[in-house]
């Protein structure tokens, strides 16, 4: 018989995780103002694309009330041999700055043109040319192109949460969580999802059928990959092999973040695999704060365990 922590889960990502319906829907109103101000107002326009977390569904609440979330949005535009990468950003931040309604939010960036919608979120807007048969994103800083393929990882990682049923993306969430609520560790977001959908495949995919199964097979998974290297491994795009996201790590942040993972890991292990009704409920609450089923009776109620391997409570 299922388990009441199933519905723990479920409750937990709707209630403290998941970005509520009306910030997704005030996002998508802000975008499309965008694309109808942009395609009046600046040569070349093509089309907007939704990037990132907001793309990929793994978006969560902001830590605090008031406190403002981020969003991505690809900007595709014709490519014009005369313009320089810091041509780009330079004509996409003057079309915002020269209008009334975006020239005290907008706010030039290495690689994107960032809107301030104070108090509730900023948005990345990055610029994107097709030149031959790649898409390349825009490094004012540099001023060179680098080849991009944003809407490539999307795909692969939709296929690899397709093979759990979704659970993929709710664990992902549910690390995201850990790492901006409770501080666990510092990881840039696009690191932390490549690992996690690193670490399914046509072989494992049974074993993360459920949310908690999910977050035991790929923290078990990323614990192991992370102390097979002690240097700062390459973490390649899977739909891009010349990008490495380990751009975002050095020698320090690698190890900060190691050494912290690997203790969250061995947490969901042990909650996934405690026997006991109320110490499991207990371990997960004590992971992810009495947030976390808040109205249920901790009991000590010992339940029968399955034999190979023991039957965890936390199925979800």
């Amino acid at each position: 018989m299922p388990h009441q922590h199933a519905a723990h889960f479920n409750d937990f990502l709707q209630k403290q995780v998941n970005l509520n319906k009306s910030r997704i829907d005030n996002l998508m109103e802000k975008r499309d103002n965008i694309d109808k101000f942009l395609s009046g107002h600046l040569s070349g326009y093509e089309k907007t694309e939704q990037q990132g977390s907001w793309a990929l569904k793994t978006i969560i609440k902001p830590v605090r009330y008031g406190q403002e979330y981020d969003a991505d949005l690809l900007l595709l535009l014709d490519h014009d041999s005369s313009f320089s990468p810091a041509d780009y950003i330079r004509e996409v931040h003057q079309a915002f700055k020269s209008h009334g309604t975006y020239k005290d939010k907008v706010y030039k960036g290495t690689r994107c043109v960032t809107l301030k919608y104070a108090g509730d979120f900023h948005l990345d807007i990055v610029p994107c040319v097709q030149i031959a048969h790649e898409y390349y994103v825009c490094n004012s800083a540099t001023n060179e192109f680098e080849v991009s393929d944003g809407n490539g990882y999307r795909e692969w990682f939709n296929g690899q949460n397709t093979l759990t049923n979704g659970n993929l993306k709710r664990a992902v969430k549910l690390l995201k969580y850990l790492r901006d609520h409770r501080n666990n560790f510092t990881v840039k977001s696009i690191l932390l999802t490549t690992l996690c959908g690193m670490q399914i495949t046509q072989w494992n995919k049974l074993q993360a059928q459920t949310v908690a199964d999910a977050l035991l097979l790929v923290t078990s998974g990323i614990k192991s990959f992370l102390q097979f290297h002690y240097l700062v491994p390459s973490i390649l795009n899977p739909a891009l092999s010349s990008e490495n996201f380990n751009r975002h790590w050095d020698r320090q942040k690698y190890d900060h973040f190691k050494t912290s993972f690997v203790r969250i890991a061995d947490d969901i292990h042990s909650a996934y695999y405690e026997e006991d009704h109320s110490g499991s409920l207990k371990l997960w609450r004590k992971l992810f704060t009495d947030k976390f089923a808040p109205s249920s009776k901790v009991t000590s109620t010992l339940l029968q365990a399955r034999n190979d391997p023991p039957k965890p409570w936390c199925n979800a």
